[in-house]
């Protein structure tokens, strides 16, 4: 993911995931930089909400669906 607008860069806003069928690391993991790394087990719902949320102004947010599917084995 990349943070982007009115002096807002990736090193400027705090990443987080979540997901009403999941929770801290069952959502998968997010690094500082935005890069996403999907759960090991597929959530039900499989949708994980991620968030970045400036560090100057916490009222500054934006959000981002992600529909988390298993891989398939023969691709």
């Amino acid at each position: 993911f990349v943070a982007s607008g009115k002096d807002t860069t990736d090193a400027s806003v705090t990443w987080s995931i979540s997901g009403s069928g999941c929770s801290k690391s069952a959502c998968g993991t997010i690094s500082d930089a935005g890069l996403y790394t999907a759960p090991v087990n597929t959530p039900n719902p499989p949708k994980v909400i991620v968030k970045a949320t400036s560090r100057t102004d916490m009222s500054v947010m934006a959000t981002s669906e992600v529909t988390v599917m298993e891989a398939n084995p023969l691709h």
